[in-house]
């Protein structure tokens, strides 16, 4: 796009055919901005044959201002975009599109886009990924509450159906979240990640999971799981999907000091909670290996935890069949121990053999064997 006045903010995305998607912020009116979008081939050239044209094809020229767009393949050869839209005149608010590889818009969305939120206040910087099925997940920064920022999301299907209106809350955490970011997670849902000021003095990384219904995982905490507690501030964080169900993470990280001292920190993996979570920096909680193992008798394992958590623990058998309820209550910081004397939850004996004391707590999830003898 060569066209008069201003052209910024570009994002591109690849079309599955060796070429790209290109959307960007655009001044050619001389008075706001406007989504403009560009579908280039895999020699480079404007993509012929549909709606693309020299300098590019306004996707939303809605009176006001519209800012930050961002992109997201469709799985079907087109593309999402999402972005910060000012067409009130009054509060910033999310709106997406979908477009198709000749550049049409299905009929199901309206032109000039959809709307994704139009809470109160302002919404800012959203970001978009495809849901494996034709539809999408939008994230952004939300000021709803009109005194600080949170994480909200909203899932659009591929019909333009949005499952809850104005989204639903991925951090209600106290101080703020700011900077969401977002990738599919191989199984229909998304991971969301952020950077939270709710320690009060220093911002971590926090991560969330939406599962395929656009809903927040259950298997995890309502404002998120710590990817990153460390000394300082931790900020900026990115998040990819690097196998079905698995995170990885990186972000900016101050624990060494000051800003001249900034480094990026290793990676965390974060898997759904059917499995495990595994940090890439501890968080503090460790649950011990069994004592005395083997047993005959009372066996001991201890969970610190560094922030209060509801704890799940059991012992299974190794077909996975629950055999005792240890604990099913909400534990505060520090440290706890967990006992079972090799009775069962219908108050027999548990025979001689391997058991797996499994604890949950926040998302978080640790299995530790055990031995009884007779």
């Amino acid at each position: 796009c060569v066209a008069t006045n201003n052209q910024i903010n570009p994002t591109i995305i690849v079309d599955g055919a060796g070429g790209a998607f290109i959307a960007w912020q655009d001044y050619r009116r001389g008075s706001e901005y406007d989504i403009y979008m560009q579908h280039l081939n895999a020699n480079g050239a404007v993509v012929t044959g549909g709606r693309w044209i020299s300098d590019g094809l306004g996707i939303c020229t809605a009176t006001n201002s519209q800012f930050y767009p961002t992109l997201a393949a469709d799985g079907a050869g087109g593309a999402f975009v999402a972005w910060q839209d000012f067409r009130t005149g009054t509060d910033n608010h999310i709106f997406a599109q979908r477009v198709s590889g000749g550049g049409d818009v299905p009929t199901d969305w309206p032109a000039d886009g959809t709307p994704v939120c139009q809470a109160a206040y302002s919404q800012y910087y959203p970001v978009v990924v495809g849901d494996g099925s034709g539809g999408a997940f939008i994230a952004w920064q939300d000021y709803r509450t009109g005194t600080t920022n949170h994480i909200f999301a909203q899932h659009l299907t591929a019909q333009n159906v949005g499952l809850v209106s104005d989204g639903v809350p991925v951090s209600l955490a106290s101080n703020g979240q700011f900077s969401p970011q977002i990738a599919y997670d191989g199984q229909n849902g998304a991971f969301v990640t952020w950077y939270d000021s709710r320690s009060g003095s220093t911002n971590d990384v926090y991560v969330q999971h939406l599962n395929d219904q656009g809903r927040l995982d259950p298997g995890w905490d309502a404002n998120g799981l710590p990817v990153c507690l460390a000394t300082n501030t931790q900020q900026f964080p990115v998040v990819a999907t690097s196998s079905p169900g698995t995170a990885t993470l990186t972000w900016q990280d101050l624990r060494s000091g000051g800003p001249t001292t900034a480094a990026i920190f290793a990676a965390q993996a974060v898997v759904t909670p059917t499995t495990a979570v595994e940090e890439g920096d501890r968080v503090g909680a460790v649950l011990s290996a069994p004592r005395p193992n083997p047993s005959r008798a009372t066996a001991h394992v201890r969970l610190t935890l560094p922030h209060s958590a509801f704890v799940r623990a059991e012992v299974l058998d190794l077909s996975g069949r629950r055999v005792a309820t240890l604990a099913s209550e909400t534990f505060s910081a520090g440290t706890h121990s967990l006992s079972w004397d090799g009775s069962t939850a219908g108050g027999g004996r548990a025979a001689p053999g391997v058991y797996l004391v499994r604890v949950k707590w926040a998302g978080f999830e640790r299995t530790q064997r055990i031995v009884r003898l007779r």
